[in-house]
C-alpha cells in the first residue's frame, strides 16, 4: 500500500509541474489529479481513508468535526469533493448532535467516487452529484457548502471561491474553506481577499497529536 500511496504522491506531483511547465491543459490536471487520488482512495476498505484521510476515528472527528462550528441555522449542506460521501455523513449526524438539521449533498468530480459515494448512501443517491465544481451548474443552491482550495489547479482559487459564492451559495448562505493545516491560514486569508470577499469567522482545534487545523468562512449577503 505505501507503494501506491508513493505512486499517487508522484503523480500529483508530475501533474502539478507538467501544469506549470505548460505541458498539460488545465482539463488534463482535472483528469489526472482526481484520478490518481481516487485509484488510491479505493485501495482501502476503511471509509475514513476512502475519505483520503489517515486515522482512526476519533482522530477524524478531531480533525473534521470543526466545519460544524460554520453552521448558525439549519439548511442544505454541500461537500464539494465529497469522495466517498463519508465526510458528507458525518457531518450530517455531528450537526443532529448540536441540535442542528443540515440536510447532504455531494459533489465529486471523480466518476469512480462518485460511483462509490452513490452505493455507499443509497437514500442520499439523487443528493450526490458528478462534476467539476468550477463548471457544474445546480438545480438549486445550498445554504453551506465546503471545499478545499486543492481541488483547482494552482492559480484558480480565486475563480473557485467567485464562482461557488455567484453560483451555489443561497442568499444569506456561506462558504466553508479546509479544514486545512493552521500553517495554511494566510495563504487561504489572501485567495479570499483577492477573490474580492472578506473573511466572516473561523474555528480551529488541535487533535491529541498536536495537530492544528482551521476552517475560514465567507458569508453571502442576506439580500
Amino acid at each position: 500500500m505505501s507503494d501506491l500511496k508513493a505512486q499517487t504522491q508522484a503523480e500529483i506531483q508530475d501533474a502539478y509541474s507538467h501544469f506549470a511547465e505548460g505541458k498539460i491543459s488545465e482539463a488534463q490536471w482535472f483528469e489526472k489529479v482526481p484520478a490518481a487520488l481516487a485509484r488510491l482512495y479505493l485501495s482501502y476498505e476503511d471509509p475514513i481513508r476512502q475519505s483520503g484521510f489517515d486515522g482512526d476515528y476519533p482522530l477524524w472527528r478531531e480533525a473534521r468535526e470543526l466545519v460544524v462550528d460554520a453552521f448558525d441555522h439549519d439548511g442544505r449542506f454541500l461537500d464539494v469533493g465529497c469522495a466517498n460521501g463519508y465526510l458528507m455523513e458525518s457531518i450530517h449526524g455531528w450537526a443532529l448532535d448540536r441540535s442542528l438539521f443540515v440536510e447532504p449533498f455531494g459533489l465529486e468530480i471523480s466518476p469512480a467516487l462518485f460511483k462509490a459515494a452513490q452505493r455507499r448512501y443509497p437514500k442520499w443517491k439523487y443528493q450526490i452529484f458528478e462534476g467539476n465544481v468550477m463548471t457544474w451548474l445546480p438545480t438549486q443552491k445550498f445554504d453551506f457548502i465546503r471545499t478545499g482550495l486543492e481541488y483547482v489547479p494552482p492559480g484558480r482559487e480565486t475563480d473557485l471561491i467567485q464562482h461557488i459564492m455567484k453560483t451555489l451559495v443561497n442568499t444569506g448562505g456561506r462558504l466553508i474553506l479546509g479544514p486545512f493545516r493552521v500553517t495554511e491560514e494566510e495563504a487561504t486569508a489572501q485567495v479570499i481577499h483577492r477573490a474580492g470577499f472578506e473573511m466572516a469567522g473561523f474555528s480551529s482545534k488541535k487533535d491529541r497529536l498536536g495537530n492544528e487545523r482551521k476552517v475560514l468562512w465567507i458569508n453571502s449577503p442576506a439580500s
